[in-house]
């Protein structure tokens, strides 16, 4: 301990310059030299089933990006993986989707007509860039994948037909360019009540640890609308 007080009087500018030197490195670090850094938050998406044409269902969901590092960034796209499951017992009918980003919409526009959101469209979704600190608010309509529409038509038509309550457990997913791969951001529960012979739309609700979901896992849909 000696020596080192010692040596910081005898070479005091030499402590002060390699002081300055690490205060200079973390600095350049910061502002020109530390990786993509992605920060989301997905707004409560809501569903769209359109009446007798179930395969045209879609998913609405607000996404807020932002980069909080130096380095330019790239969202390549964006998904909704839905579990969903009807009845329950020997009723119970379930499967798995998954809905991906399609459209960037309007969102003062869409929400006055759901059943025609192309007036809404501003834009077919594409890898979005962010430069350095840089923060976006997006709208985003969600389709099905294709290879999964016949076995979505066939799970709603059921659904109907026997009068069953549902429940889908939506979990949101970006694959960035900062992890190259599909990373989990949020996760939602949505109730849906019998389906009805008319358009019809419902939200959903964040979930959070030991939030209590038994109205939801009832099936107590929260209907939007039914226009």
């Amino acid at each position: 301990m000696i020596d080192i007080i010692n040596t910081i009087k005898l070479y005091p500018s030499v402590i002060i310059s390699l002081f300055s030197l690490i205060v200079a490195l973390i600095a350049l670090w910061k502002s020109t030299l530390s990786p993509f850094k992605l920060n989301a938050r997905f707004m409560e998406p809501l569903i769209f089933i359109p009446e007798n044409s179930y395969e045209n269902s879609y998913f609405l969901a607000g996404i807020r990006i932002c980069n909080y590092d130096s380095q330019i960034g790239e969202v390549k796209n964006v998904k909704l993986v839905v579990n969903a499951t009807f009845g329950q017992g020997e009723k119970t009918l379930h499967d798995n989707f998954e809905f991906m980003a399609k459209h960037i919409v309007d969102y003062g526009e869409i929400i006055k007509n759901y059943a025609d959101f192309r007036k809404a469209v501003k834009g077919n979704w594409i890898p979005y860039t962010l430069k350095k600190n840089e923060k976006e608010t997006l709208y985003l309509i969600f389709f099905i994948n294709f290879e999964k529409t016949m076995e979505w038509n066939e799970l709603i038509e059921n659904a109907k037909i026997n009068g069953l309550h549902g429940i889908l457990w939506i979990s949101t997913n970006i694959f960035s360019s900062k992890e190259n791969n599909w990373i989990n951001y949020d996760s939602f529960g949505m109730g849906i009540n019998p389906i009805e012979d008319k358009n019809v739309t419902y939200t959903s609700n964040r979930i959070t640890k030991g939030k209590d979901l038994h109205n939801l896992l009832k099936g107590k849909g929260d209907k939007v609308s039914g226009i």
